[in-house]
């Protein structure tokens, strides 16, 4: 018995270390969670308008038809006055009958920053509405910088969204389910006075 479990192990191990070989489109800077809409897989990432990339095997992977935004939403202009069009690390969650895309706006090096969101019912034939910002900052050097978002649901069925930079640190809040907006108080959890950190996943 004890030989059948050691070439067991010895089988998933070496199962494990195989290496996965991707095809076709394979570049993503600052992918979010990869989420599947019926047959098809989605990857959102940093890129002008919300770039995206779609598979139905996950090895495989082709450009999405067009971005998220042809038309960049209104607010950003006040926001981010010299705004590139580069949306920062998009990250969805399908949530209330809807996929919700979280994304950052900023000027780089600066805590100058916008977390916004939209939403659509489907992914594969997708109707974009935006619904404004979820978070922002201000351009001080201690506030949480409001970029690189990303969603989470816990074991209790709530989601929460962690955020941040080296600025001022991570911080996590509870997002209302049907707004998409916070349900609360953003709660800093480490991080600041100019730390090397950014981005945080759960």
């Amino acid at each position: 018995m004890k030989k059948l479990l050691a070439v067991l192990c010895l089988c998933l191990h070496a199962m494990a270390a195989q290496a996965i070989n991707l095809a076709g489109l394979q570049n993503a800077h600052d992918p979010g969670t990869i989420t599947k809409d019926g047959d098809t897989y989605f990857n959102f990432t940093t890129g002008t308008g919300i770039w995206y990339s779609t598979s139905t095997d996950l090895t495989t992977w082709q450009g999405g038809p067009g971005p998220v935004f042809s038309t960049y939403p209104s607010w950003i202009a006040n926001k981010i006055p010299n705004f590139s069009g580069s949306f920062w690390a998009p990250d969805v969650i399908h949530m209330n009958g809807y996929y919700y895309i979280y994304y950052s706006v900023s000027t780089f090096g600066t805590s100058s920053s916008a977390i916004g969101v939209a939403r659509t019912a489907s992914l594969k034939n997708p109707a974009w509405t935006d619904l404004g910002i979820v978070v922002e900052s201000f351009g001080g050097s201690s506030e949480i910088n409001a970029i690189d978002p990303a969603l989470y649901r816990d074991h209790d069925g709530k989601v929460y969204m962690s955020y941040g930079s080296f600025f001022g640190g991570i911080g996590v809040a509870e997002i209302n389910q049907s707004t998409g907006k916070l349900a609360g108080n953003v709660t800093k959890i480490w991080g600041g006075n100019g730390q090397d950190i950014e981005a945080p996943y759960i």
